[in-house]
């Protein structure tokens, strides 16, 4: 990656599934990354909310836990990846109408809680859509 792009400001991002990915990459190898901007996404693919399901079916292991940012920032304790983290530029989005609000709301809690700065926007209506991620895009990356 640092050999196709030598710009320190490296940026991960991602709408619905892609944001997950991003969030996932970031919070795992922050060292790899400035800046995360991740739009419409729930970041507990377990969590069932409304018709979107657990997309594990039930089926939890090292590698799904450590994949997952709302089940491993909770006992995140290395003081070197929380370094990394307060060090970024955290975004997230979503609609008041969309069914992963609490999710991240929780997230931006579990942020918070290990003093890590982010900004949480919270969009009118269903941020998830093509039509916002255009127009977040131009004011978040």
């Amino acid at each position: 990656m640092a050999a196709k792009n030598s710009h320190d400001c490296t940026i991960v991002h991602g709408c619905s599934l892609g944001a997950f990915q991003a969030a996932s990459l970031f919070f795992r190898h922050p060292h790899l990354f400035r800046k995360l901007v991740a739009f419409s996404r729930r970041y507990d693919l377990t969590m069932k909310v409304e018709s979107f399901g657990d997309l594990f079916d039930g089926y939890c292991d090292d590698s799904v836990y450590f994949h997952t940012p709302a089940h491993f920032l909770p006992g995140l304790g290395s003081d070197w990846r929380l370094d990394r983290l307060r060090e970024s530029d955290i975004v997230l989005t979503i609609g008041n109408a969309d069914p992963f609000l609490d999710n991240n709301r929780y997230l931006s809690r579990l942020l918070g809680e290990k003093n890590i700065g982010h900004q949480l926007h919270v969009w009118d209506g269903r941020g998830h859509r093509a039509g916002a991620w255009r127009k977040m895009a131009a004011l978040y990356i």
